[in-house]
């Protein structure tokens, strides 16, 4: 009676009946039915190891999910076949991968968005804030008259207080302590001799120069 001899099935086979014995080990397709396995392509370089499916991968411009292969986001490519993930998807140069879709670059970013940039590689402008919607668009907006760029936001200048979307400068005889006032409410009077009520209205002379005083 001959034993069997049991191994591994060699690179480019798989044994369909879930056993090593080397003699029930089937050759792996050429190809695969592109109908029902969309972008999967054979694996010769890997090992069935008693599997009872061919090693396969994901062909070029294709991304491993779940069971299947799938076609990575228009205007993107992946370096080669094998790519585990979408995010071997590389958006070609001037589009950036913004929530799993190629956009175009923002206009007023620093650069032009290479291949392979993503929402989070994107800078601004000087004088431009950055802002990333819920699904990943990238919009640069420049920063309203009289405020200036402090890190990510843009804040109104000494003098003027955030109006909606707009810097409103202070009534006349008041002014902000600082940078990045948020209402009116913010404002106190200036080093003059004027003094003025809560609408910027009925300025008098009544507080000696060089006295600043809260104008809450």
């Amino acid at each position: 009676m001959t034993v069997a001899e049991c191994r591994t099935c060699m690179a480019g086979t798989y044994n369909n009946n879930n056993t090593n014995i080397i003699n029930q080990c089937t050759d792996c397709p050429n190809s695969y039915d592109q109908s029902t396995y969309s972008g999967r392509i054979p694996d010769p370089d890997s090992r069935a190891d008693g599997q009872s499916e061919c090693p396969w991968k994901c062909d070029t411009n294709y991304y491993k999910s779940g069971d299947n292969c799938a076609l990575c986001p228009s205007y993107s490519t992946t370096d080669g076949a094998g790519s585990l993930s979408i995010d071997d998807c590389k958006c070609v140069d001037g589009k950036y991968m913004g929530g799993d879709v190629c956009r175009t670059c923002p206009a007023n970013a620093t650069t032009g968005c290479p291949r392979g940039t993503t929402a989070d590689d994107i800078e601004c402008q000087p004088g431009y804030t950055k802002n990333v919607s819920s699904d990943g668009v990238v919009t640069c907006t420049q920063c309203p008259p009289n405020s200036t760029l402090n890190g990510t936001n843009c804040e109104c200048n000494i003098g003027y207080y955030a109006n909606g979307n707009i810097c409103t400068q202070c009534p006349f005889g008041t002014t902000t302590p600082t940078t990045g006032a948020t209402s009116i409410t913010n404002r106190q009077m200036n080093n003059t001799t004027r003094f003025c009520d809560a609408n910027g209205e009925n300025c008098m002379n009544l507080i000696p120069s060089g006295i600043t005083i809260n104008a809450q």
